[in-house]
């Protein structure tokens, strides 16, 4: 008998768990440096492709469970996430002209980035990792289209026992890494500067449905402000110097050790996510079938 959808998921997350565990790297003191153990592993693209489309799809919770509940199987809702793959990822991976080239940089690579930092926080639920120092309890979905704005990632955790927020900016790019670090600061500078207050407030209120009672309990108004963690996510190629002190990062309200940056280093770059858009693309016709 073949495996379900969920099944295939939660395979796919096995195999990232092995290969994207993160750890911490000694070195700066404004934030923790994490890495993970073997992006490059051959068997990655494959799983963070269906992990995409499983998450497009429905069977990622706000809870951060596997479920198919509100899987698409029937014929309209398959449609629309077939269409929402293709809109975020292509019908293929060739790139002639700058408009194309534009749309791989500033669309479809930084959101296959926003998948894996989804995927990496789902790991942190499951097992001990460097991605927080607790576990997510509820989880939003990437932003259905990456071209407008909105949170990349906001969640969440455990943090020792009462509800603290996480707020994460993924981000990709071969040679500009340090410019889209800065950008990720300059995000959560613009949080604390009350730009983001509404926006924020509105998703954490939606996520308390997904928390069980006694984590409910810690639930009030600004909590994010006393509790809260900021995970700036960066896929790169060329080096962005996580290890050392970073000016921009420093002087934000949480504490160093709840500014985790996740590094992702990725050679050859654009081999990788052309691996991962293809490995997307099967694992529509795989999941959806």
């Amino acid at each position: 008998m073949a495996d379900s959808p969920e099944e295939i998921v939660d395979a796919a997350l096995s195999v990232l768990d092995e290969h994207l565990h993160l750890s911490e790297v000694e070195g700066p003191s404004t934030h923790i440096a994490i890495h993970p153990r073997a992006l490059e592993d051959e068997s990655v693209p494959e799983a963070l492709g269906r992990y995409f489309v499983g998450l497009v799809a429905g069977i990622v919770q706000e809870d951060v469970s596997l479920g198919e509940e509100l899987l698409a199987i029937e014929p309209d809702s398959a449609a629309e996430v077939r269409l929402q793959i293709n809109k975020t990822i292509g019908r293929d991976n060739n790139f002639p002209n700058k408009r194309r080239r534009h749309f791989r940089d500033r669309v479809r690579n930084p959101y296959i980035a926003e998948v894996m930092a989804h995927a990496l926080m789902v790991l942190r639920s499951r097992g001990d990792t460097a991605c927080l120092l607790g576990p997510p309890v509820a989880l939003k979905n990437p932003h259905a289209d990456p071209r407008k704005q909105g949170m990349d990632l906001i969640g969440i955790y455990d943090g020792g026992g009462l509800p603290a927020a996480v707020i994460g900016e993924a981000k990709a790019s071969r040679k500009y890494g340090p410019r889209r670090l800065k950008e990720a600061a300059k995000f959560f500078a613009d949080i604390e500067a009350g730009k983001r207050g509404v926006e924020i407030r509105t998703e954490l209120g939606s996520l308390k449905l997904a928390l069980d009672r006694d984590m409910r309990r810690g639930i009030g108004d600004g909590f994010w402000r006393q509790r809260c963690a900021y995970v700036p996510i960066i896929a790169f190629e060329e080096p962005i110097d996580e290890t050392k002190d970073n000016g921009d990062l420093d002087g934000l309200r949480p504490d160093p050790a709840d500014i985790r940056l996740i590094a992702l280093e990725i050679s050859p770059f654009y081999s990788f996510f052309d691996q991962v858009a293809d490995q997307i693309r099967r694992a529509t016709e795989e999941l959806l079938a």
